[in-house]
């Protein structure tokens, strides 16, 4: 639908629709956006909702030369009168060899930097920082990677004692 909606839990109240205009009438804002088929969705500790646009309209919806992917941070407001807009706030446009049409995903680091994961082959992941800076990049020589979740390091050293541990 290339849209996100935000819903009142548990009523299912619809709060608002943003993103492409339908013809049902209904998408309220973000209509300049441009995002398409978009997955991963989160909403930041800000309160700003990241996701990873697959783009598969982007050469209609944003202008793209050629089909794109990309990652976006999103800033949503209100006015007081409850009129709700959308801004852009970050975004990292991946380079056309890595359109991942079908899936991918992105998550904000602890560090401020953003992973970014396409389905394109061979299957990518970058860390990528606020300026958009790749850090690293792996390459995982399969299309069926779509998603990769950085583990925070306390968890992991934690592991690593209770596996130590275990073994006593």
């Amino acid at each position: 639908l290339s849209r996100i909606t935000k819903l009142q839990y548990p009523s299912g109240e619809i709060i608002w629709n943003m993103g492409r205009d339908m013809v049902s009438g209904d998408v309220g804002f973000g209509h300049d956006l441009g995002f398409s088929h978009q997955h991963s969705i989160s909403v930041l500790e800000n309160g700003n909702i990241l996701i990873f646009d697959n783009g598969k309209y982007s050469d209609e919806y944003w202008g793209a030369n050629t089909l794109q992917s990309r990652a976006i941070e999103i800033e949503v407001s209100s006015d007081d009168n409850g009129q709700y807009s959308a801004e852009i706030v970050w975004e990292y446009i991946l380079p056309s060899e890595l359109f991942g049409a079908d899936a991918g995903n992105v998550q904000k680091l602890s560090n401020g930097n953003y992973l970014i994961t396409t389905s394109a082959y061979p299957g990518v992941s970058l860390e990528v920082t606020p300026d958009s800076t790749v850090v690293w990049e792996a390459n995982y020589s399969t299309v069926a990677m779509w998603r990769a979740s950085r583990i925070p390091k306390s968890i992991i050293e934690n592991v690593q004692l209770e596996n130590i541990l275990s073994l006593n």
